[in-house]
């Protein structure tokens, strides 16, 4: 339960602190304020903007893990374990790591007309993790055990994106 105050603390301060606007007076009042709401909610936390993207880190005052966050921009983190799917246009990332386990949701721009082949890709590629695969019309699911034991996700959101989701 922790974990997830933390990481819905972190995401709410991750959509006060954006603005898309480099570093203004203003950013730096918000990055502020930030500051302090998380500092009392989850100890002392570092929150940093600038056009494209928001850093939080920190440590989390109960437990002394590391708390880390990066939301938007477009460039996908090394550790991220999903193939971006050829064609796709990477246009958001957001990755939050609490402790030595790292969550991540990549959104990628498609041609809609491509999505099954899309989602049959990513399906196969759980296959081949090993993972358990639930199916819908637009979206897939993979659950794994043991070394693999991760959730995977694949959404579309009915226009011309899908987003990738890794929990370990």
């Amino acid at each position: 339960m922790r974990r997830i105050s933390i990481l819905a603390t972190v995401l709410a301060l991750a959509l006060a602190a954006c603005g898309g606007v480099a570093e203004t007076v203003a950013d730096k009042a918000a990055e502020q304020v930030a500051e302090q709401a998380a500092e009392a909610a989850t100890g002392d936390l570092d929150v940093e903007t600038d056009d494209e993207q928001v850093s939080i880190s920190g440590t989390d005052a109960e437990t002394g893990q590391e708390v880390k966050a990066n939301l938007g921009g477009t460039d996908v983190p090394d550790g991220f374990p999903m193939p971006i799917v050829s064609g796709a246009e990477v246009v958001d990332v957001t990755s939050v790591a609490i402790g030595e386990n790292t969550n991540y949701e990549i959104v990628l721009r498609i041609d809609p007309g491509e999505l099954n082949d899309i989602l049959d890709f990513y399906e196969g590629w759980m296959q081949d993790q090993g993972m358990e695969i639930i199916r819908t019309e637009d979206g897939v699911l993979g659950s794994g055990e043991g070394e693999n034991g991760a959730l995977a996700s694949v959404t579309f959101d009915g226009d011309d994106e899908i987003a990738l989701g890794w929990l370990p």
